[in-house]
């Protein structure tokens, strides 16, 4: 809302981590993004930075480190003068492999991921912690829906968290290395070679035939959980290094330097796509999930 950028690197040879917060819409006098702010958080811990989370409000942000550490930063991080940093979680030396924020009325709730554990914090309320799972996640194998369900990947399924904990899972076998999420779809970036063709998700239970791992090729899945059927299925993306979901598209980057863009089609060519392949139950509740009424269907 207001151009922020948050970063996080080294800018010399010191192994501390360097925050900085950018004003996007400003500009200094050598035409680059105006930097609010610069800090480090070397008397906390020297370990290297996984993974950050910041709330949109820009209130609070969580910055995660490889060795088990979660720090929160918190009050108006553009304006005030000295960061206010809080250890949140110090024990342990899993990695954090994943954080993030949820949102209910006043309430703010911070998952916190590491490779063997799921932990939830009520920042809101004292911090008050609770393990939700003793099972983690690897790096990039979490995600928040638009729901605010966190999603977390694992070789044998993905599961869905709330504040309670653990709750459904979609039995999608096979090593996953990213999750993503646009709109309704969840995207799995994996190393199975064997891919689904379009079709319906049989239910919630199911699972896909996983195969031969392949370090050069990427298998790349869009499901539609919510009408339960596969979006869209490429087998063989090129070392696939990261997913973005913005301005209406995917955008899928490789390390060769492509960029590949999918657009979602129309609601009418959706349909003609299924009647083709006479997944007509699919079809209807793809219409009545758009809100068709009954003379259209």
């Amino acid at each position: 809302e207001r151009g922020i950028l948050i970063t996080i690197g080294h800018d010399d040879e010191t192994i501390s981590s360097t925050i900085k917060i950018w004003n996007l819409d400003k500009m200094d006098k050598n035409e680059n993004p105006l930097c609010l702010k610069s800090f480090k958080i070397e008397k906390v811990s020297t370990a290297p930075v996984s993974c950050i989370a910041v709330l949109d409000d820009l209130s609070q942000f969580a910055i995660g480190l490889c060795n088990g550490i979660v720090v929160i930063v918190r009050g108006d991080i553009v304006r005030d003068k000295t960061p206010k940093l809080k250890v949140l979680k110090s024990d342990g030396l899993d990695p954090v492999t994943g954080l993030a924020f949820r949102v209910m009325d006043k309430s703010i709730l911070l998952f916190v991921i590491t490779t063997n554990q799921i932990i939830s914090y009520w920042t809101s309320n004292k911090d008050q912690e609770t393990i939700l799972d003793d099972q983690g996640a690897e790096l990039g194998c979490v995600v928040m829906s638009d729901e605010q369900d966190l999603i977390v990947g694992r070789t044998e399924a993905v599961y869905f968290y709330g504040p309670e904990g653990r709750g459904p899972c979609f039995g999608f076998e096979g090593l996953k290395m990213k999750l993503a999420w646009f709109r309704n779809y969840l995207i799995i970036l994996g190393l199975d070679s064997s891919t689904p063709s379009s079709g319906s998700l049989s239910s919630s239970s199911s699972s896909l035939p996983a195969g031969l791992p392949n370090t050069k090729y990427n298998s790349f899945n869009i499901y539609d959980l919510k009408n339960r059927f596969y979006a869209f299925s490429e087998p063989r993306f090129e070392n696939v290094t990261q997913i973005v979901s913005e301005w209406g598209s995917i955008f899928v980057l490789c390390s060769d330097g492509k960029i590949f863009q999918l657009e979602e089609k129309d609601t009418q060519t959706k349909l003609e796509i299924l009647f083709v392949k006479n997944l007509y139950s699919v079809a209807i509740n793809l219409a009545h999930s758009q809100h068709y009424d009954h003379h259209s269907i």
